[in-house]
C-alpha cells in the first residue's frame, strides 16, 4: 500500500545532517551582508522593569536595536495566529498576544526580548550580551542597597546576606556566556568562517578589554575591602568580560598573522573553560553563604582569639558558633566561669 498509515518512509535527508555536512542559513556568507542576533529569555516567567539598550546601540558595529517598546510604537502589531480556531458555540476563540518581542513580562524560556542587527554576528552578540550585563548590574544595585538596610523586625541579622544570593545569580550568568562560547566556538570548528574587518576589531576589543579588566580588578578590590560580597561578585562578572574581550583579541591578532580560521574556535573553548571555572566559584560562594558554610581560616581565627582572651581572665568557653553575615560575621559561644566568682565580675568579664 502506498501512503498507508503507519508505513515506513525512507528519509533521505538524515545522513547529511548528522554528518555534518547539512547546510544552514547561519552557514551562508555573502558580500556586506548584515547579521541578526536575537536574545531570548534565560527564564519561565518574569516582569520586565526596563530594557536598556543604549550600550549595545553604540557599540562598533552595531545597525540596528529593537525591543518590543521599540515594536509597540512602530505598530507592528503581534504575531498572527495563523490557524483561526472557533469556540464550541461559534464564537471566535480567546488569543492570547504573541509579540514579536517581550513586552511587559516573559512567558517562557526563549522567548524573544530584543533584536540586533550589526554587520558581523560577533559584534550582533557582543551587543546582546551587553544587554544581558546591564540586566546583572541593575541586580546587583538593587541587592547592594538592599544589603545595606539595617536589622528589622522581619529579618533580625540585617539584610547582608543577599549578597551571597547576588553572588550566585552573578555566577549563573557567568556560566551561560561560558556555555555560549562552547557552543559558537564548537560551531566554528565545524563549521569555520573567514574573520571580517581585522584591523578595527583588534582596536576595539583591545580598548573594550582594557575598560572591563579596569574595572573589573577596582570592583574586586573595592568589594573585598569593604566586605561586600556583591560587589566583589560583581566585579568577577565584569572582570569576565575583559577575559572575552582577550580572547578575542587574540584569536584575531593570530588569525591576521597566520589566516587560520580556526584559531577563533579554539581560543575560545579555552578562554570558555576559564570562564566556566569562575561562574563555579561564585555559584559554590554564594550556595556556602547562603547555607551558612563555616570558613577554616575564620574558625581558626576566632579560636586563636578566644583562647587568648579567655586564658588571659581566667576562664573558659564552649558551644562556639559562628556565620557570615555578609559584610560581618556573627560570634556566638558560652563563657564559664569558676565557682565563687561573683556576679559582678562576670558582667565585667563578659563586657571586655
Amino acid at each position: 500500500m502506498k501512503f498507508g498509515i503507519g508505513q515506513p518512509m525512507r528519509r533521505h535527508e538524515d545522513l547529511r545532517l548528522i554528518t555534518g555536512r547539512g547546510r544552514y542559513t547561519d552557514d551562508v556568507i555573502l558580500p556586506r551582508m548584515t547579521h541578526a542576533f536575537v536574545l531570548r529569555s534565560s527564564v519561565a516567567h518574569a516582569h520586565i522593569k526596563r530594557i536598556d539598550a543604549t550600550a549595545a546601540r553604540r557599540m562598533p558595529g552595531v545597525l540596528f536595536v529593537a525591543t518590543g517598546e521599540d515594536v509597540r510604537a512602530d505598530g507592528l502589531g503581534d504575531v498572527p495566529c495563523m490557524v483561526p480556531l472557533v469556540n464550541r458555540d461559534g464564537t471566535p476563540r480567546h488569543d492570547t498576544p504573541r509579540p514579536l518581542l517581550a513586552l511587559g513580562k516573559v512567558r517562557h524560556v526563549g522567548q524573544p526580548v530584543a533584536l540586533v542587527v550589526a554587520e558581523t554576528l560577533t559584534a550582533a552578540r557582543d551587543a546582546a550580551e551587553a544587554i544581558v550585563h546591564v540586566v546583572a548590574v541593575l541586580f546587583a544595585t538593587y541587592s547592594l542597597r538592599l544589603s545595606s538596610k539595617p536589622a528589622d523586625a522581619t529579618h533580625r541579622y540585617g539584610h547582608a546576606k543577599i549578597g551571597f544570593f547576588s553572588a550566585g545569580v552573578e555566577g549563573s550568568l557567568i556560566l551561560l556566556v561560558a556555555f555560549y562560547i562552547y557552543f559558537h566556538s564548537g560551531k566554528k570548528l565545524i563549521y569555520p568562517q573567514p574573520v571580517e574587518n581585522l584591523p578595527i576589531g583588534i582596536v576595539v576589543t583591545t580598548v573594550a578589554g582594557f575598560i572591563s579588566g579596569a574595572l573589573g580588578y577596582y570592583l574586586i578590590r573595592r568589594g573585598r575591602q569593604y566586605h561586600s560580597v556583591v560587589v566583589e561578585a560583581n566585579g568577577k562578572h565584569t572582570l569576565t568580560d575583559c577575559w572575552t574581550s582577550a580572547a578575542v583579541l587574540i584569536s584575531l591578532v593570530l588569525t591576521w598573522a597566520f589566516r587560520w580560521p580556526l584559531i577563533d574556535a579554539l581560543i575560545g573553548i579555552l578562554i570558555a573553560t576559564n570562564i566556566l571555572v569562575t561562574g563555579i566559584r561564585l555559584v559554590r560562594s554564594g550556595f556556602s553563604g547562603l547555607m551558612d558554610a563555616a570558613d577554616p581560616a575564620v574558625q581558626q581565627s576566632i579560636v586563636q582569639l578566644l583562647d587568648r582572651e579567655t586564658s588571659k581572665r581566667g576562664v573558659s568557653y564552649h558551644n562556639l558558633r559562628h556565620r557570615n553575615l555578609g559584610d560581618t560575621n556573627g560570634i556566638e559561644f558560652h563563657l564559664v566561669f569558676p565557682a565563687g566568682v561573683l556576679l559582678s565580675a562576670t558582667n565585667e568579664n563578659e563586657r571586655q
